[in-house]
């Protein structure tokens, strides 16, 4: 006790007799804050990053002059000077970052851009970028985040026709996925062919494959970090875009009301294939809508809020001589509050509503002939708190409490006994408490321990034997780094991370899949992350990064297939529903980023190896024992490589008056594990199959290639953009499942296979209009 307060006194002893220099950074033509912007101080090592809502501090024991440099990603370097002539005075900056090459009173542009390795931070595993980065990928139609996602090193896609992220060996319920600080549970459309967001609504995307900080928890693998825009300050703009399959629209601009401003934006997304039902009988009467909304309050200079909303739905309808009827969606309410206690003091605190549900009917003449229902509710509240104590030493701070409540019903007028139709209502909550701390030297050494206290109580489960659950966890982490110079880095980071949810999906995931909360039968998912990495900005052009790492998985579960024939509610628990085991991934993410004149990319290669063991799965057909096995998503080898060229930004030429874009995005993946039948029996009139382990064989190796074309007129108050998406240019045929057949010859029976092919060559045409 006495070593803590003797640390609180010398933290604040710091601030006392330190000059703080703090303010947001904005993007000068719309207003909207730059976040994660690098903040360096020339001639020293002193530097930060601002938050996700654009606000820096720095503090400075000494007076003197001061240059301050402000980086960022597709942003000109802007130098500001500063005067400290006394500590107790601190300084607050508004600083405008130009795209263009500008200059701004008070503030020097540098034509240069430059991106910082050693930031403040120690960024493990760490991708963050622009929304509109990602959007100038090939892809499917349109513009897709989740798909853009998968084309980075140590992020495995299963298929075409799913955008569930298997991160590091990591599944896709093991991924924490938020929209404005608030959870989305599946993030999917069509099927898994397109993302529940809308590219043209969202601002920054942050992805974290793992070591991520304590102020984040509830997941094994990942946190992706989704940002919707503020909207634009200043003007306002708009965008239409009209797609072969979809039209969407979003709309920006300032407003005011008295002495009281801000900003909003609108984004609303429609798919029109069920249009074309009358005309063409067998196209399915299909429809998916999105919408995203945002409404800032910038209250005063110590003060902000927001207000946003996501509200999306899919709608299958079709005749298979009964009406089928599948829909599913998300919708997310975010309250949102930044109040700055002192200029290094910043807090963030949120309440926010979650909500996804999922639902297949089928009816014939009246007659319930099946229905499955699946819904969960997410309420949560998170206060946290950034202190900056003095020039070495940040923390960020606080607690988080989320209610749960999962319901998942099935029903028949066909089905005579009641307790063999899952029926599960359960409520739950989980309270905890996060300490996350920054210390670096003069001598280049950062370290950044961390601690996160979860305690989860299951408080009322329909099941009547699966009793409430009441489980404590510690949770530590712990990073590591050494500044090698100016451009590179290496370090280490290692964490232990808990899950209290379980996912009942197939090989891939799906809008489907539904979440089962942990009873007093299992314990909660746990794994450890070990990654070792390398960072070098070779160039203003040119940086390099690598990690190695080693997760490990204790008391996971997989659902158990053969439970939806055996279930009874009377005697149901999650330890009958779902194989219990445990994990490992080991690995190593390379990636070469380029950024020159116009022509951007990178190339990525990733060596992962997954293993699994799970009791009562993957069991030898002769002797009915288990063993390891690789699941479906374990690809040994990925390769990437992206690369956008701006021809017009490059050569200095337009071609027919427009500014001309060109984009690729190659793809190469080692094949995936899959069963075969080990033998083939007959009894003289059905074919009877000997199922082998689920890795007996590998697919063959993926390879997609995938091209954009892009002409832009920009005339004096909007712009008008076609394109051509090539998906697939090559027609390469890639393997999404394989079907098994017996064939008999001179009385010797065989397995044949036929490989069932995923996307094949696609042209797609679309239009943007901006103004």
């Amino acid at each position: 006790m006495k070593k803590i307060i003797l640390m609180l006194a010398l933290a604040t002893w710091g601030i006392l007799y330190s000059a703080i220099v703090s303010g947001y950074i904005y993007d000068a033509a719309t207003g909207e804050p730059i976040r994660y912007a690098n903040i360096m101080v020339r001639k020293s090592s002193m530097g930060t990053q601002t938050n996700r809502q654009g606000y820096f501090s720095l503090s400075f024991a000494n007076r003197g002059k001061r240059v301050l440099q402000f980086t960022q990603i597709s942003y000109k370097t802007v130098l500001q000077e500063i005067n400290i002539d006394d500590k107790d005075k601190d300084i607050e900056l508004r600083i405008e970052m130009e795209k263009s090459s500008v200059k701004v009173d008070g503030i020097q542009v540098i034509g240069e851009i430059t991106t910082e390795v050693n930031t403040r931070e120690i960024k493990v595993g760490t991708i963050f970028t622009p929304a509109q980065e990602l959007a100038s990928l090939p892809q499917v139609a349109e513009s897709d985040l989740m798909r853009s996602l998968m084309a980075l090193p140590g992020v495995t896609p299963v298929s075409d026709f799913s955008n569930g992220m298997y991160v590091r060996g990591g599944s896709p319920d093991q991924n924490l996925i938020k929209l404005d600080d608030t959870d989305i549970y599946n993030p999917a459309h069509f099927g898994g062919v397109f993302s529940t967001f809308n590219t043209d609504a969202i601002d920054t995307v942050e992805l974290m494959k793992g070591g991520y900080p304590s102020y984040y928890g509830g997941r094994l693998s990942s946190v992706l970090n989704i940002t919707n825009r503020d909207g634009n300050r200043k003007d306002f703009t708009g965008t239409l875009k009209l797609s072969m399959i979809s039209a969407s629209t979003t709309l920006e601009g300032p407003w005011r009301i008295g002495k009281l401003k801000g900003s909003w934006m609108g984004s609303f997304r429609r798919t029109y294939i069920d249009a074309l039902k009358p005309f063409y009988d067998e196209i399915p009467d299909y429809y998916f809508y999105d919408g995203h909304g945002k409404v800032n309050f910038d209250l005063s200079n110590s003060n902000k809020a927001s207000v946003s909303f996501y509200n999306g739905k899919d709608n299958l309808l079709m005749d298979i001589g009964g009406d089928f009827l599948m829909s599913w969606g998300n919708s997310a309410y975010t309250g949102q509050w930044t109040h700055i206690f002192n200029p290094g003091v910043f807090g963030h605190f949120v309440l926010s509503h979650s909500h996804f549900e999922s639902s297949m009917d089928y009816s014939d003449d009246g007659s319930l002939i099946f229905l499955r229902s699946n819904y969960i509710d997410d309420v949560t509240f998170r206060a946290k708190i950034s202190h900056r104590f003095n020039d070495k030493n940040t923390a960020d701070y606080g607690f988080e409490s989320k209610f749960m409540d999962i319901f998942f019903v099935t029903d028949s007028d066909e089905q005579y006994d009641e307790d063999g139709m899952p029926y599960i209502d359960s409520k739950s909550i989980t309270n905890s408490i996060f300490y996350h701390h920054n210390y670096t030297t003069d001598n280049f050494w950062t370290f950044e321990p961390g601690i996160r206290f979860n305690h989860y109580r299951n408080m009322e489960i329909s099941l009547p034997s699966s009793k409430s659950s009441d489980n404590f966890n510690i949770s530590p982490r712990f990073s590591i780094r050494r500044q090698l110079d100016f451009n590179s880095n290496v370090y280490f980071s290692t964490g232990r991370f808990y899950q209290y949810l379980a996912l009942a999906s197939a090989d891939e995931s799906s809008p489907l899949d539904i979440w089962f909360p942990i009873d007093n039968t299992v314990k909660p998912a746990v794994s450890n992350h070990f990654i070792l990495g390398y960072k070098h900005q070779i160039s203003d052009y040119l940086a390099f990064e690598s990690e190695a790492y080693y997760k490990t998985y204790d008391n996971l579960l997989e659902y158990d297939m053969a439970t939806d024939a055996t279930w009874d509610n009377t005697i149901m628990t999650m330890s009958n529903a779902f194989h219990e085991g445990n994990g490992e991934s080991v690995g190593v993410d390379l990636q070469l980023r380029n950024d020159w004149n116009g022509i951007q990319g990178f190339v990525a290669y990733t060596f992962g190896v997954t293993k699994r063991k799970m009791d009562g799965y993957n069991s030898n057909p002769y002797d009915g024992s288990f063993r390891k096995y690789y699941p479906r998503y374990d690809r040994t080898n990925q390769v990437n490589l992206v690369e956008n060229l701006n021809y017009t930004q490059l050569t200095g030429k337009e071609v027919w008056g427009a500014e001309f874009k060109f984009g690729m995005n190659l793809s190469y993946y080692t094949g995936q594990p899959y069963r075969e039948p080990e033998r083939v029996f007959s009894d003289g009139e059905n074919y009877y199959f000997l199922n082998s382990y689920a890795d007996k064989v590998r697919l063959p190796d993926y390879l997609r290639l995938d091209l954009n074309f892009k002409l832009k007129w920009q005339m004096r108050r909007y712009s008008l953009e076609p394109y051509i998406e090539i998906i697939n240019a090559t027609n390469h045929a890639n393997t999404w499942y394989r079907i098994y057949t017996a064939e008999e010859n001179d009385g010797i029976l065989s397995v044949e296979h036929e490989d069932v092919s995923m996307f094949p060559f696609l042209p797609f045409l679309g239009l943007n209009i901006e103004f």
